[in-house]
């Protein structure tokens, strides 16, 4: 993706998924790896999307852990002004964690198939692929282009039917 001044840059998603309906209900995209204004603001978007949720499940993530955000411990934290339940997947264990399921149906049925797929490891990476960032730039599209993508392409997995969902849509 091509960022406003040109330069190559790999964006992040940082999303919020409903458990019950596997629904993709909030996002943000990103330039920067994540950190706990990322996930402050992708769960806002998810907030006023939805509404605030009675309970969510995160990440071991250092940037969920953040001590105003979802540390329960603090009295001040985010979510106990706003009386949502937390609790932390099993740490290192990529199954306790639904979201990154979503991160590999996205990925699998969508991503590969875009021409400027890079991969998220190198060893995987189309041979075209294989180059440096600045090699790139002919094939990266532009960000708002990417960013509608994006939108685009969740909108589509939140009405498309899921197996988890015995064929149901999101």
């Amino acid at each position: 993706v091509l960022d406003q001044n040109g330069k190559v840059v790999r964006p992040w998603l940082s999303a919020w998924e409903d458990l019950h309906s596997r629904m993709i209900v909030g996002y943000a995209l990103n330039f920067v790896s994540p950190n706990s204004d990322i996930v402050l603001d992708s769960f806002a978007r998810a907030c006023y999307q939805c509404g605030l949720p009675d309970s969510i499940k995160l990440d071991n993530g250092k940037d969920y852990k953040a001590f105003d955000l979802f540390n329960t411990e603090f009295s001040m934290a985010v979510c106990r002004e706003m009386q949502i339940e937390v609790s932390f997947a099993l740490p290192y264990n990529a199954k306790a964690k639904p979201i990154e399921r979503l991160f590999g149906t996205l990925e699998k049925k969508y991503c590969k198939h875009f021409p400027q797929y890079l991969s998220n490891d190198p060893k995987t990476r189309p041979e075209k692929m294989r180059k440096r960032n600045d090699q790139l730039k002919q094939d990266a599209m532009p960000y708002e282009k990417f960013k509608k993508l994006v939108d685009d392409l969740i909108k589509t997995y939140n009405t498309s039917p899921n197996s988890a969902l015995k064929g149901k849509t999101p």
